[in-house]
């Protein structure tokens, strides 16, 4: 297995950078993002991973920053209130 050229950590969430090429020499970046955690009981950690291309960074950070600030924005919910989506795609 290749080794990361990036790593970076906060606590629980982790990003690897790994350095791939294509069959005609071409360099390309893929990146995992993972966060682990454990349940409550457990002994060993859970962990969650998604793979990511490099080029898909700038839209997760925006995308991040969208929620986060939505978040921060949000006023309690009355309790019978509605679920409604958020998504602009």
């Amino acid at each position: 297995m290749n080794k990361p050229v990036i790593q970076a950590r906060d606590k629980g969430l982790s990003i690897s950078v790994f350095e791939k090429e294509t069959a005609d020499n071409k360099k390309y970046y893929s990146v995992c993002l993972q966060r682990s955690y454990k349940k409550k009981g457990d002994a060993d950690y859970t962990r969650e991973t998604i793979n990511l291309f490099a080029d898909d960074l700038p839209k997760l950070a925006i995308l991040a920053n969208k929620v986060y600030a939505d978040i921060l924005n949000q006023k309690p919910a009355p309790a019978n209130a509605e679920k409604t989506s958020w998504d602009n795609s």
